[in-house]
């Protein structure tokens, strides 16, 4: 089995973290009637994976951004229909009572999480929703 051909699963706005790519190996031992005894029930260690990253340059480590499943969806025509709508609304109403969501302190990020992409993948997304 050779994982890389799968590694570019990160551009479709999924990509697998550390814990994932251990229960992905584990998985494909005991589909395969293989027994590693170095793992502990064919479940390899972070040490294992470290040493897997360490092995495969083109692979790199770094911590993705939470996007929604709706804010992916959007497209540039419907992001400009948005802008134009929002203009007209915004028209008449005072700047004082127009408010930025970061001045709210109001948050719904789950938090970044550490994730395995292509080497060169600056902005890694994960595309979840969050609440």
């Amino acid at each position: 089995m050779s994982f890389l051909p799968y590694s570019n699963i990160d551009e479709y706005g999924f990509p697998i973290n550390e814990r994932e790519l251990r229960h992905i190996i584990k998985n494909y031992l005991s589909r395969s009637g293989r027994t590693v005894n170095i793992f502990g029930d064919n479940l390899p260690g972070k040490e294992w994976i470290n040493a897997f990253i360490a092995r495969h340059p083109q692979l790199s480590q770094r911590f993705a951004e939470n996007v929604k499943r709706t804010r992916a969806a959007v497209d540039e025509p419907m992001l400009k229909c948005f802008i134009n709508n929002l203009e007209t609304k915004l028209k008449d109403v005072p700047v004082i009572n127009i408010w930025n969501f970061d001045e709210t302190n109001l948050t719904d990020d789950q938090g970044q999480k550490k994730v395995l992409v292509k080497r060169g993948c600056k902005y890694p997304e994960i595309i979840r929703n969050a609440s």
